[in-house]
């Protein structure tokens, strides 16, 4: 007959060692969570981005039709913006011309798609007969080069590109009617966007072609 012994009890006052976990999952939890933050982080800085960016702006550079539309004065903003106001008479069906140089203000390259919004199914005035010059290489040719009908453009940061336009009015207004800027549609990475740009200049509309101050 055989007799198995225990093996010996531990002393009353051991302490038992209580179990490590693998240091590769901590490192795979600490991995895991930068990434989480990284990505969140990174989606709020570009929503915040996103909607403050506006990349197009006039340069200092401009015309407007001379007959009919004259100058009255150059003037600046409470932003600190300067700009120039015209005024002519309104002439029912007669278009003015005008336009300026457009820059792209930022670092990232961008297509312009589109000068102004669509009309409204009656409305008062209306954009009409967009151009664009050419995109140089000089500024001689960027200026002087001839302008041919608007198709969507390239424009590369801090590039800029001579547009014109004219405004019509369908229905002159007893009171004076100002123009100071046209919604642009543009696409960047992408993403179809549309900004209201100023203008250089407020276009003044008036029964006589007086200005109205």
């Amino acid at each position: 007959m055989s007799t198995i012994l225990a093996p010996p009890a531990p002393p009353s006052d051991a302490t038992a060692t209580p179990p490590v976990p693998p240091r590769r999952r901590r490192w795979r939890t600490a991995l895991i969570l930068s990434v989480v933050f990284i990505v969140l982080g990174s989606l709020i800085f570009v929503q915040a981005y996103e909607s403050h960016y506006a990349p197009l702006k006039y340069d200092y550079t401009w015309f407007v039709e001379q007959p009919p539309a004259h100058q009255v004065g150059s003037f600046t903003s409470p932003r600190g913006d300067s700009f120039a106001v015209f005024v002519t008479k309104c002439r029912e069906g007669v278009p003015l011309d005008f336009g300026f140089a457009l820059q792209n203000d930022t670092p990232i390259g961008i297509t312009v798609t589109r000068l102004f919004r669509y009309p409204d199914p009656a409305p008062l005035l209306e954009f009409t007969s967009p151009r664009m010059g050419p995109s140089g290489p000089t500024e001689s040719q960027i200026f002087s080069g001839r302008r041919v009908p608007f198709r969507p453009f390239s424009l590369a940061p801090h590039q800029f590109r001579v547009i014109e336009m004219s405004v019509v009015f369908h229905k002159c207004q007893a009171d004076q009617v100002g123009i100071s800027s046209t919604e642009m549609s543009y696409r960047v990475l992408g993403q179809n966007r549309t900004q209201e740009v100023l203008l250089p200049y407020d276009l003044m509309f008036t029964p006589d072609g007086k200005y109205q101050s």
